[in-house]
């Protein structure tokens, strides 16, 4: 499992509110970066549609634009845990 910083470029570096991310943050701050099998973000990270950040890139243009797996999970503790588990059995 890795874990790293996304730079909210679009509203400040002191935003620091998961749903304030863009799918350009995410892209600039991830490309290049090992992402292993899947990324998990979390759902207040999309629009109230819940297919689309707020710049209006798509899941699936983010999973391709970093080529990994893009999985959107709650934001509450338990569904974390639960797909972490699940990865691993």
């Amino acid at each position: 499992i890795q874990v790293y910083s996304v730079v909210n470029k679009t509203f400040g570096e002191t935003v620091t509110v998961s749903g304030l991310l863009t799918g350009r943050d995410l892209v600039e701050s991830l490309s290049g970066k090992n992402l292993g099998h899947q990324l998990l973000l979390p759902s207040n990270m999309l629009e109230h549609s819940g297919t689309r950040f707020l710049d209006d890139m798509t899941i699936e243009q983010l999973s391709q634009l970093l080529g990994v797996k893009v999985a959107i999970i709650e934001t509450d503790g338990c569904a974390l845990v639960q797909k972490l588990v699940s990865a691993f059995t």
